[in-house]
């Protein structure tokens, strides 16, 4: 899982030398099964609760807060950046571009 700013795009390229293969976007056929119970589409950026690696660009730390989708498309949870990376825990790697 790849967390960055909305306002940024995955450089598949370097998406793809970070995890060492050829990278796409998961359909949502993918995604359903992993977050059973959640709106496709939905999903929370908390991919070690799923045991689902989860790496953040450095583009979203320079942010105040991050705004995520609260497991449905009516609902949105906004916390602190320093709060998700200190739940989340993921390592920083650039992968996007604006």
């Amino acid at each position: 899982m790849l967390v960055l700013p909305a306002s940024h795009q995955v450089d598949m390229r370097r998406a793809g030398k970070l995890v060492g293969a050829k990278v796409r976007l998961a359909s949502e056929e993918e995604m359903t099964p992993l977050f059973a119970g959640y709106e496709t589409g939905a999903e929370p950026p908390f991919g070690s609760v799923y045991k689902i690696k989860t790496s953040v660009d450095p583009a979203l730390s320079g942010q105040e807060s991050i705004v995520f989708r609260a497991c449905t498309h009516e609902r949105t949870l906004r916390m602190s950046c320093e709060d998700y990376v200190a739940l989340e825990n993921p390592p920083v790697a650039e992968f996007c571009v604006p």
